[in-house]
């Protein structure tokens, strides 16, 4: 049986009027209203088969407030086999897909999108990041985007990466500083290193990415195309600038008020706008990119697909080889959306990103 819920207002008591003491008349109050069903817990990106999240519904009220519904809500899923919920909002990943989880109380009703997608093992793709640049991020930033580059990696290839270590790195370039960190570290070894880097490459082009061999019995779980003694090293420009305006080639300098130098997608004369960090192309402005967390941890999890490609730059979102090699459309190949969805990267790609013992047909 539904509970029925009743909304309790409370009133401070005037003083009693006295022989001087006017009573001031008061105008009728807006009456509060019920304006619907708002559903918590819902999950941010995607969960893996196996996983569980447990959904609530509150009640929401035209002055703001609400209150949560302890019973007498009615759970479905669009699609069970996708993703199943029980009588009490616990919501079980089944198989890969897509779902809407809708919650009904009364004659009020919301919804919620779940995407599943396959979690093969229970592996991890373990991290190091190393500080090369001059001046390094707050570890709070690194942390909140390493969570969200994790969050990323898992919506397009079901893995995980944990943060093993943060460490400032010595001299020399990425690669020597990846292996001087190893040869000193005693702890669980990753399988790939990011370091923050102000290499002219990076901050050119935002990143680039390497693999270095490691002596037995080093072993990476993720393999890369070049073997599994091969360890992933990501330099990127923590500082880089997504779509900048107006800059000279390096981006250190700005020279004039619109694109020019190759930027804006080769858009010269664009009038350069101003995001209080920087000023960028005019027709970015609502890219994932544009946002500063989502374009590092972008560009980290790009990073990482590098080395389980075989074609380089070719292996970029887009090119005429990933294109034959996905049957791409045209339009679908010149898709900006889809370009960073997929973080610039052949989207088969993220399946060939899998811990030992996936599936063959998903890897080369």
């Amino acid at each position: 049986m539904r509970a029925a819920l009743t909304l309790v207002v409370s009133f401070a008591l005037l003083p009693l009027a006295g022989c001087h003491d006017p009573v001031v008349p008061t105008g009728p109050s807006t009456p509060v209203t019920i304006s619907g069903v708002t559903i918590l817990g819902g999950p941010t990106s995607s969960m893996g088969v196996g996983q569980t999240v447990h959904l609530r519904a509150v009640q929401t009220y035209t002055n703001n407030t609400s209150i949560p519904i302890t019973a007498g809500v009615t759970w479905s899923s669009s699609l069970p086999g996708v993703a199943a919920v029980d009588v009490d909002g616990n919501v079980l990943a089944v198989a890969a897909g897509s779902t809407t989880v809708t919650g009904t109380y009364q004659t009020y009703t919301n919804s919620v999108t779940v995407r599943v997608v396959q979690n093969w093992l229970d592996l991890d793709f373990r991290v190091v990041i190393l500080n090369g640049g001059s001046d390094g991020p707050v570890q709070a930033d690194v942390i909140r985007i390493f969570a969200k580059a994790n969050d990323f990696l898992f919506e397009r290839t079901g893995s995980r990466m944990r943060l093993v270590d943060m460490a400032d790195a010595g001299p020399g370039t990425s690669v020597q500083r990846a292996t001087q960190y190893l040869d000193m570290w005693s702890g669980e070894q990753p399988d790939g290193i990011v370091v923050w880097s102000d290499d002219p490459t990076a901050v050119s082009a935002g990143g680039f990415s390497q693999t270095v061999s490691r002596p037995a019995p080093y072993v990476n779980r993720f393999p890369a195309l070049a073997g599994s003694n091969r360890l992933y090293v990501s330099t990127i420009d923590y500082d880089h600038m997504y779509a900048r305006c107006g800059y000279d080639t390096t981006g250190a300098s700005r020279i004039s008020d619109r694109s020019g130098n190759g930027e804006c997608r080769n858009q010269a004369g664009l009038v350069c706008v101003n995001t209080g960090r920087y000023w960028q192309c005019p027709d970015t402005l609502n890219d994932l990119y544009s946002q500063p967390d989502a374009f590092i941890a972008s560009t980290i999890v790009h990073e990482f697909m590098h080395p389980v490609g075989q074609d380089g730059n070719n292996d970029h979102y887009g090119t005429a080889t990933c294109t034959a090699r996905m049957s791409m459309s045209a339009a679908e190949a010149a898709d900006h959306n889809r370009f960073q969805w997929h973080m610039g990267q052949c989207p088969d790609l993220f399946l060939r990103f899998r811990p030992t013992g996936a599936p063959s047909a998903l890897r080369r």
